[in-house]
């Protein structure tokens, strides 16, 4: 049997073409009788046509996958290729702004030196101009230094040069000691001193106290002092011994030199002036108002005790 559509041939009794998938109506056999029923039977096979459909569809599916495949490898090689073009200008900015403020930073350095030098030359203008201007203040006339000095005293020995008699007290002087004697808050050897009275000083005399002690006042302080060291008779200056060793004491306390004066008094003639940081050689420390007596430079004079510091 022939198929009437490809012309092949085919086996009898088949309803569709092996080649072509047409379907074949069954013709009369060679015998001219009739064909008797089909009985029955399993149902027929699948038809050729529509397996070959099927693998057509798996293929076209395959070949979409394939293509959705290729394309989304070449958009993520796209997208790359755009990351790596647009990385490589941000490190070039980002290196140019690290390096601009490495470089603002260097400029901020240089100013911060440059104003440490200003400051540094400014402090050193004002300690010229300083030393400049006590250069001139030491080169003032002397006289006006003079005058400043004895203002000084003034204030500071002010106390010291009151008289230490009191009206109707009668005046006694301090006698038989080496320096001084003391000023006691009792009539006591224990009790506490308030003070020291120079060799030849004068007290008022108040009235006779217990244990041999005399109450006096001695600037402006009243006390006791025993009895045996005062004398209503002023006392011969001290003579010297020229092969007594007399102590050495430094000019101290005062901003530029002390007077040496003719007597224990901030208002007595000036002999001279010692200057500060000078070495004078004590020969007394008993002196009224406070002074000692003292040579200098081959003067002899009396100098306030606060000033001088025996070495």
């Amino acid at each position: 049997m022939f198929c009437r559509k490809c012309g092949k041939q085919i086996p009898d009794n088949t309803k569709f073409c092996i080649f072509c998938g047409a379907q074949v109506q069954p013709g009369p056999q060679a015998g001219g009788g009739r064909q008797p029923a089909a009985s029955p039977g399993p149902s027929p096979a699948p038809s050729p046509k529509k397996q070959k459909n099927g693998g057509r569809l798996f293929l076209i599916i395959c070949g979409i996958f394939a293509a959705i495949v290729l394309i989304a490898a070449v958009v993520f090689g796209v997208r790359m290729v755009t990351s790596e073009d647009d990385s490589a200008p941000r490190t070039i900015e980002e290196t140019e702004e690290i390096e601009e403020t490495e470089a603002d930073e260097a400029e901020d350095g240089s100013e911060a030196e440059d104003e440490t030098e200003e400051i540094v030359t400014e402090a050193e203008v004002e300690a010229e101009t300083e030393a400049a201007s006590e250069e001139e203040q030491s080169s003032e006339p002397a006289a006006s230094s003079a005058d400043t000095a004895d203002l000084q005293e003034s204030t500071e020995a002010a106390a010291a040069e009151s008289a230490p008699q009191e009206a109707g007290y009668i005046t006694y002087f301090v006698v038989n000691c080496e320096e001084w004697i003391s000023l006691r808050s009792q009539p006591s050897t224990s009790a506490a001193a308030l003070d020291q009275i120079p060799y030849g000083a004068p007290v008022s005399y108040i009235g006779t106290a217990e244990n041999g002690f005399y109450q006096v006042i001695y600037n402006g302080k009243t006390g006791y002092a025993l009895a045996s060291y005062l004398s209503t008779e002023k006392p011969e200056p001290r003579s010297y011994n020229s092969q007594t060793v007399f102590p050495t004491a430094c000019v101290v306390n005062c901003e530029e030199w002390i007077s040496l004066r003719v007597s224990p008094n901030t208002k007595a003639d000036r002999i001279t002036t010692i200057p500060l940081g000078s070495y004078v050689t004590v020969l007394s420390t008993g002196e009224a108002n406070g002074f000692w007596k003292i040579s200098y430079n081959g003067y002899e004079g009396y100098a306030l005790g606060q000033y001088l510091s025996i070495q």
